[in-house]
């Protein structure tokens, strides 16, 4: 039963985280970007096409995944030697790991400098990517962290 709950929770986790990060990059381009509608019909449509897009159109959930599996094996060693973060260490994994992914996508995969996702853009873009990331890190804390305790 262990090793199910972990698969679920991290598969649970990168959904949450997923949908987190596209919640946020939609909400901070349209309210960052000039001349965007503002209003909660325009947020909803383009959230769906953004999600569309990031789920079938890019590697996105495939290099949050890497991301997560990455962090939350860190996390799950790091909790055993520092007690006091034990409770914390799988959304300050997911919190860290987003704006890492988001800044290597950008600074690696693309050549760096474009922003490509402009949703993320500055201080409270990648602190909105980090809230995401902390969200999945929660959810995978949650299903599958008693059992890893």
């Amino acid at each position: 039963m262990g090793m199910a709950r972990v698969v679920i929770g991290f598969a649970a986790a990168v959904a949450v985280g997923f949908v987190m990060s596209v919640l946020f990059l939609t909400q901070h381009t349209l309210s960052t970007y000039p001349g965007f509608d503002q209003s909660f019909a325009a947020f909803q449509s383009t959230f769906v096409l953004n999600l569309q897009g990031l789920a079938t159109g890019s590697p996105f959930a495939g290099i949050l995944a890497v991301a997560f599996a990455i962090a939350f094996v860190i996390a799950a060693v790091l909790k055993r030697i520092l007690k006091p973060l034990a409770a914390v260490a799988y959304p300050l994994a997911g919190a860290a790991a987003v704006p890492a992914l988001i800044l290597i996508v950008e600074n690696v995969m693309i050549g760096g400098g474009v922003g490509a996702f402009f949703g993320a853009r500055g201080a409270t873009g990648l602190l909105l990517q980090a809230l995401a990331g902390a969200g999945g890190g929660l959810v995978f804390s949650m299903i599958a962290g008693s059992s890893r305790r």
